[in-house]
């Protein structure tokens, strides 16, 4: 696919002011089986939505317009409506008005590329790049760019386990038949391909095939207004409250966050906090199991009374971004179990909120938590050792403070502003050469 400059050209070349893009640059954002402003946690939806949302909006402040794409999940939604000024959020009527569990999504691919087509008919003037994310995303609109002679940029968000890889911390098994394919040839068609950390880039090097050269790696930024260390968080849905276990008035407070489903290992979390049966400290598990994980959650409901710790475990769902920002900052610790994640952003989350994460060596969690500044890195999944490292800084309100302390430090210095203006440098870079 060509790489020309297509589209709306800008007025006249110059930057707008404060170093936004030259006036006029249009991007369309894909998202096929969840929306950009879903609720992260919920069925389907995590750091991609956050992601898309996110950056769309820091784009929309240097000067691009941006026009998020996705599917009708209600009756009620609206054809288009503005969820930030330059972000047009439009849903398109594909498929049941309802959410479709992501094994179903393959199905939605065909119909959402005619009815992606008609909306280019008539809102598509002047785009200068259209963005998919996720696999099922590039699989309905790629004929549709090419076609339509607009370049193309891909994000995969996760990358399926290749064949023969068994086993959690492989990645995520593919929801259906197609993903492999999809995902390949993604890589081969498109004329950049944005991956969120070295080691998804990796991943979609070594299970996609992509030219290393046509990748550029953009990590998530984090939203400093919502998530910065409070003195006093107010009780809400979470139960979150000024964490006081540092001046011995409370017990101490972990906090896990996360759809329920076994790639995140929320089990082992269970697990952890049973190994610390001898010190005054709950858990908290934030997330939603989509459909097709339903028995799963009921398993952890049951690991909690076999392993009697039931009365320290509050399960209280998927949560909005500012009971997440409240749950987080009056946390202790974030355990993040998960066995795989391409970068990890609730953990540059929690480090944004004063609150070190414990997590396993592995995949793009030694990207998200830097070892012994935002947090602690494990090189074993055994239960028993996560305790004691939580114990060892739980039992040492000094050393927890300033854990606590480095990791706000570090998170200042990526937010979505940072990520933008290198996302609107790839565009320019590569797809708009």
């Amino acid at each position: 696919m060509s790489g020309a400059p297509v589209g709306r050209p800008a007025s006249d070349g110059r930057p707008a002011p404060g170093g936004a893009a030259p006036a006029g640059r249009r991007v369309v954002m894909v998202t096929v089986h969840t929306s950009p402003i879903a609720g992260p946690g919920s069925a389907d939806a995590g750091g991609m939505n956050v992601m898309v949302s996110s950056i769309a909006a820091a784009l929309a402040d240097r000067g691009w317009q941006v026009d998020l794409v996705t599917r009708r999940t209600a009756p009620d939604q609206p054809d288009r409506r503005d969820v930030h000024p330059g972000v047009t959020l439009h849903h398109l009527p594909v498929g049941p008005p309802v959410t479709v569990p992501k094994p179903q999504a393959e199905r939605l691919i065909a119909p959402f590329a005619d009815a992606f087509d008609t909306w280019c008919e008539e809102h598509g003037g002047g785009v200068d790049i259209i963005h998919s994310h996720y696999w099922f995303s590039a699989a309905a609109v790629l004929d549709i760019a090419r076609r339509r002679g607009i370049p193309h940029a891909v994000s995969y968000h996760s990358v399926a386990a290749a064949v023969g890889e068994d086993g959690l911390d492989a990645g995520e098994p593919p929801e259906s038949d197609g993903r492999r394919a999809g995902e390949q040839r993604a890589a081969a068609e498109s004329d950049l391909v944005i991956a969120v950390s070295d080691t998804e880039k990796q991943m979609i090097i070594q299970r996609c095939g992509a030219d290393p050269d046509a990748i550029d790696v953009v990590r998530p930024g984090v939203d400093l207004d919502l998530f910065h260390p409070r003195k006093a968080v107010p009780s809400g849905p979470t139960g979150a409250a000024p964490t006081a276990a540092a001046q011995g008035e409370g017990p101490h407070r972990l906090a896990c966050v996360a759809r329920l489903e076994p790639l995140k290992g929320i089990d082992q979390a269970i697990r952890i906090l049973a190994a610390l049966r001898d010190e005054d400290v709950t858990l908290t598990i934030a997330g939603a199991a989509a459909e097709d994980y339903r028995d799963y959650e009921r398993r952890l409901h049951a690991l909690t009374a076999e392993l009697g710790v039931s009365d320290r475990v509050r399960f209280v769902g998927a949560v909005d971004r500012e009971d997440l920002a409240a749950l987080l900052a009056g946390s202790d610790l974030l355990i993040n179990p998960s066995y795989s994640e391409t970068y990890g952003i609730i953990n540059i989350e929690a480090a944004a909120s004063g609150t070190p994460v414990i997590a396993h060596r592995s995949s793009g969690m030694r990207e998200s938590v830097i070892d012994h500044v935002t947090g602690i890195l494990m090189d074993t999944r055994d239960p028993s050792a996560w305790a004691d490292g939580i114990r060892t800084l739980i039992t040492s309100p000094a050393a927890l403070e300033s854990l606590s302390r480095s990791a706000a430090e570090r998170a200042q210095r990526r937010t979505w502003a940072c990520a933008a203006e290198q996302l609107e440098d790839s565009y320019e870079s590569s797809a708009l050469r």
